[in-house]
């Protein structure tokens, strides 16, 4: 089952992600900013792919990529980014290795499901919901 890291410190934004994330069976960890994202990646939790939050307390998203990706296995590593705090673009995180970049409060669920879908290879149904 793939797993999901989803890193925000807003859970009106990172709940209904979460449950949706779920619902189509991925395994979902959370974290509520970056520097508790890091020490999760660093203590076992090992996501096939990241949600990210650009503005949070203690380690921001930038803080948290600048630290990520230090990490040479964790170069390839997919990492979405869903923020409210513009101007930030692809463009601007272009060095960074961002998948995709998602407005928050505007976020199509179905779009951002077939995109971790392509990113991870969607959720196989485990053998007690067949």
């Amino acid at each position: 089952m793939p797993r999901v890291l989803l890193v925000d410190d807003e859970t009106d934004s990172a709940t209904p992600i979460e449950l949706m994330l779920r619902k189509r069976g991925y395994e979902v960890e959370v974290a509520s900013n970056g520097e508790a994202a890091l020490f999760s990646i660093l203590h076992g939790v090992t996501p096939d792919v990241i949600i990210l939050d650009m503005q949070m307390p203690v380690m921001d998203g930038l803080q948290f990529l600048d630290n990520f990706r230090s990490f040479s296995k964790y170069a390839a590593l997919p990492v979405v980014v869903i923020s409210a705090l513009l101007p930030w673009s692809a463009p601007d995180l272009a060095p960074y290795n961002v998948a995709s970049v998602f407005t928050k409060g505007s976020v199509d669920f179905g779009v951002l499901a077939r995109t971790i879908d392509l990113l991870t290879g969607p959720p196989q149904p485990s053998a007690e919901s067949a």
